[in-house]
């Protein structure tokens, strides 16, 4: 078995991370509206790949799985052919890999308007962004695989 080892550095953003998504969860307050608000607001078109999601059903699974994924990366558990695969799924329904970088910017837009200047540290905003680096890395990736096949 593999044995993980978690630089310090690295301990250190899974642990902010973790933490500003535990006082997000204080707040009793859904993240999907917000977030998919913003993503919107840059992607207009992307609406009509929600088909009929009036309850935010669909919206709140795919927020979700998206911060699963990258706290396996903060963590060092990012399973890049899990992340292939839903990629590979996002493609095939007319996903672009523009939107992807769109969306982090639209989590880090409504987690910074919901957790505050004051909870919004630099630190939070590196370490937020260092995980949005690493997993769209692996997402670029199977763009490149599996984007020839979608056309």
């Amino acid at each position: 078995m593999k044995k993980l080892i978690l630089t310090t550095k690295a301990c250190d953003r899974a642990l902010l991370i973790n933490d500003s998504l535990e006082q997000l969860s204080e707040f009793n307050t859904d993240l999907t509206p917000l977030v998919y608000k913003c993503f919107f607001r840059r992607y207009p078109e992307a609406r009509e790949l929600f088909g009929h999601d009036e309850n935010d059903s669909l919206k709140g699974d795919m927020l979700s799985r998206l911060i699963v994924q990258i706290m396996d990366c903060a963590e060092g558990r990012a399973n890049s052919e899990i992340i292939a695969s839903w990629a590979s799924d996002h493609i095939a329904y007319g996903v672009k890999f523009e939107m992807f970088p769109a969306m982090f910017d639209s989590l880090e837009e409504a987690l910074r308007e919901l957790l505050g200047d004051e909870s919004w540290t630099p630190s939070l905003q590196e370490a937020w962004r260092f995980q949005f680096g690493g997993l769209l890395a692996i997402v670029e990736a199977a763009f490149q695989r599996f984007s020839h096949t979608a056309k």
